[in-house]
């Protein structure tokens, strides 16, 4: 690879997210002059595994239900070409389970076997899946086209919404309900119920709030069979931004860890290049790009660090410095056990299924959490509803040495914890509530 150059025709802030490195990577094999500049020394900052706790134990410590194998980009790019092997620990990728001993199951491949897990809750649940599921079949492949790899534009959506609208078992109106609302109309069996309603929040849908609906009693329901979730990359989560790494630096583009951008050079309200940081490799290197500038950064490290709101109109600064980060912030507990979790008294099937949520029994614990959330409070006990996995070792056995696993589970929490004195007070306050954690789910 080339050394540092002054002028390319893309330049990507960022390598820490997939986001990032997959537009350099189509742009670079379309046949521009890209580079990325990553202030890390490793890409794959929100897709990263690391050593953390025991030797040779890899912890995936974000982003780590993997699926990239069912975009575009997985042929488009090459992915298992450059290195990305997509795994899962059982057919049941997902599960839900209860206090009295029973469980919602998800089923990553055959629906038929996820009804008849359902009917065994509920009859009527297990045939409205059966009736949705047969209706959505034939429409399936449009409805993801539509929705996860189409320009988000106003008739999309309704395209989908027409579609949904044909099916006899979906509630009329339900664009405008709420998830709950939705969930009461559409499902019998409380369980199902919760569950899926978790999901959703899992999804970043919360489904206290209007148009949650769709995601909350539609999507979710197919969680495994239609979406493929969820599954693990080899060695970790890391392997999906290095094999995308590797297919951009392949097609010949530049990619600098180790450099953090300081500044985005905005001329004539047009982004023209970068300035490296004083702490980067090349330091305060000025660099240019013919065609733009794509930040993988967030909305207020962008627009604030690096453009200057002086450069953006009142309305645009006004919204960049409102916008809100609290909407879903995760705990992350991880534990490294010497045998596989056992579920004793639990449906078989759980016992090497995927991912799982917890904490939640019935409605009225969705009801605690939106209130705690509203109010700074830390829900307690917890409700650990992120996307909690202990499949990651039972897919991939490289990712711990012979005769240990890993369990990893996430808790809905508010970030700022005024009440409690700031976010400072979590230093305090993280091994008594990781401790009331492991007493849930113990």
């Amino acid at each position: 690879m080339p050394g540092l150059q002054k002028e390319y025709d893309v330049i990507v802030v960022g390598g820490g997210g997939v986001n990032g490195l997959a537009c350099a990577a189509y742009l670079q094999k379309a046949g521009l002059k890209v580079a990325v500049f990553e202030r890390r020394d490793e890409v794959g900052t929100f897709c990263s595994t690391e050593e953390l706790m025991h030797p040779g134990v890899k912890v995936n410590i974000h982003a780590s239900f993997i699926v990239a194998h069912i975009s575009p980009a997985f042929e488009e790019l090459e992915l298992r070409r450059f290195g990305y092997e997509p795994l899962t620990s059982s057919e049941w990728g997902r599960f839900h389970p209860f206090k009295d001993k029973s469980a919602v199951l998800w089923h990553s491949w055959d629906l038929r076997k996820q009804v008849e897990a359902w009917s065994r809750l509920s009859r009527k649940d297990g045939e409205t899946l059966a009736k949705l599921a047969n209706y959505l079949a034939p429409h399936w492949s449009d409805i993801a086209q539509t929705l996860m790899y189409s320009n988000p534009k106003p008739e999309n959506m309704e395209r989908v919404l027409h579609i949904l609208d044909g099916c006899a078992v979906i509630p009329k109106g339900f664009q405008d309900m709420t998830g709950i609302e939705m969930a009461d109309l559409m499902w019998e069996d409380e369980r199902i119920k919760v569950a899926l309603l978790t999901g959703a929040i899992e999804g970043a849908a919360e489904p206290w709030e209007k148009g949650t609906g769709l995601t909350a009693c539609i999507l979710r329901v197919f969680w495994g069979a239609v979406f493929g979730v969820p599954y693990t990359a080899k060695g970790g989560s890391h392997g999906l931004p290095h094999a995308l790494a590797r297919c951009f630096v392949h097609y010949g583009g530049s990619l600098f860890q180790g450099c953090p951008v300081g500044k985005i050079i905005v001329e004539n309200n047009e982004a023209k290049g970068v300035v490296l940081s004083k702490n980067a490799i090349y330091p305060d290197a000025e660099v240019h790009a013919k065609r733009g500038v794509v930040s993988n950064l967030t909305v207020q490290p962008t627009f604030i660090d690096l453009v200057g709101l002086d450069k953006l109109s009142p309305e645009a600064a006004r919204g960049v410095k409102m916008y809100e980060y609290d909407g879903q912030v995760l705990f992350t507990t991880y534990w490294v056990l010497n045998e596989a979790p056992q579920w004793p008294g639990y449906p078989p099937e759980i016992a090497r299924g995927f991912g799982f949520n917890f904490g939640e029994e019935s409605i009225s614990d969705i009801f605690r959490l939106q209130n705690d959330l509203i109010r700074g409070k830390l829900p307690d006990p917890p409700i650990a509803s992120g996307g909690n996995c202990q499949g990651y070792c039972m897919a991939d056995p490289t990712q711990a040495p012979p005769g240990q696993f890993t369990v990893m589970s996430w808790c809905d929490v508010p970030y700022d914890l005024r009440r409690y004195g700031g976010p400072q007070a979590w230093d305090d306050l993280r091994e008594n509530y990781a401790d009331k954690v492991e007493d849930l789910l113990n």
